[in-house]
């Protein structure tokens, strides 16, 4: 393994899965930043000290929430727009803040927003795709993000952005379909169309899935096993029933929208599959866990207690 690589090339020569890689997310705060990016692009300066603070500080109580920074050319007779996703299972949704300037997001109750209070009046029709272009975070994000957000623009039924550091660099360039919260990596310009063309249609891309962000690990890789053995590739027509986490093993179980059957995936996990840097520059190399599928098993439904055990 040759750590001069870009980090991107050593996950893609080693073979590294991608699904099961989506960071857990449930409550997007999404800010416009305008200019060039730190490598913690919340320091970049342009948006005042005492908002990053507020916003860094009121998330720390939400769980499974995140911070993005998104920037795109675009005519500046608004101010700055501040978006909030929460990317449920089932019912996934926008808001859109309107605001004037950064200090105006002061006025805003975060965590009564992370909870659904009085925001309905904000909720937005739009559907956002974020793509990692973060250079200075890690130069494979601007060296493959920066030609497929390009090409993206040309979508117009989507709102396009550039956005700053999402979690795995190495399988740039990384795209996020929002409120969805759908990962996406090691996407091109060659495999975008189908990307969004599947999108378009409410299904997922299997080839460059790397998870849903509502699921954890355990169940984002069960979620990709049972859509790569079933073909069903609907967004909403998979529900998670049951998650069991072993030490070596995972048992997850979902039923299928209108249809009066479920399946339980099995896998097991090696913790010492792979051995590869995990950024660009980094010296030493990180131990990966890969997955294997082990087996399917039908159920009905019904005989299932929704519940989570790990």
């Amino acid at each position: 393994m040759n750590n001069n690589l870009p980090c991107s090339v050593n996950s893609s020569n080693v073979n590294e899965q991608l699904f099961g890689t989506a960071p857990s997310v449930e409550h997007w705060f999404i800010v416009e930043c305008s200019g060039n990016w730190a490598y913690d692009a919340l320091e970049s300066g342009t948006i005042p000290k005492m908002v990053t603070e507020y916003i860094t500080n009121e998330i720390k109580n939400i769980e499974n929430s995140r911070i993005q920074i998104i920037q795109r050319d675009r005519d500046n007779d608004k101010g700055p727009r501040f978006y909030y996703a929460n990317s449920t299972e089932l019912e996934p949704s926008l808001y859109e803040f309107p605001i004037e300037q950064y200090v105006d997001i002061l006025d805003i109750d975060l965590i009564s927003v992370s909870r659904g209070n009085d925001i309905a009046k904000y909720r937005s029709d739009k559907k956002l795709v974020l793509v990692c272009t973060h250079g200075t975070h890690d130069k494979c994000c601007g060296t493959y993000g920066v030609p497929v957000y390009k090409k993206l623009l040309k979508y117009n039924e989507f709102e396009v952005w550039r956005t700053s550091h999402v979690g795995g660099h190495r399988f740039s360039a990384n795209v996020i379909m929002l409120p969805e919260g759908i990962y996406y990596g090691r996407v091109n310009v060659s495999n975008l169309k189908e990307i969004m063309e599947k999108h378009r249609q409410n299904k997922i891309f299997l080839s460059c899935y790397r998870g849903r962000s509502c699921y954890s690990q355990p169940s984002q890789v069960s979620d990709y096993f049972l859509r790569d053995r079933t073909g069903e590739l609907g967004i909403y027509d998979i529900r998670l029933e049951f998650e069991k986490d072993r030490e070596y093993n995972i048992s997850v179980e979902f039923s299928f929208r209108d249809r009066d059957i479920g399946y339980s995936v099995n896998s097991v996990v090696l913790y010492d599959s792979i051995h590869i840097p995990a950024s660009c520059g980094d010296e030493q190399k990180k131990s990966i866990p890969q997955f294997y599928f082990y087996s399917l098993y039908p159920y009905t439904p019904s005989k299932v207690k929704k519940t989570k055990d790990n």
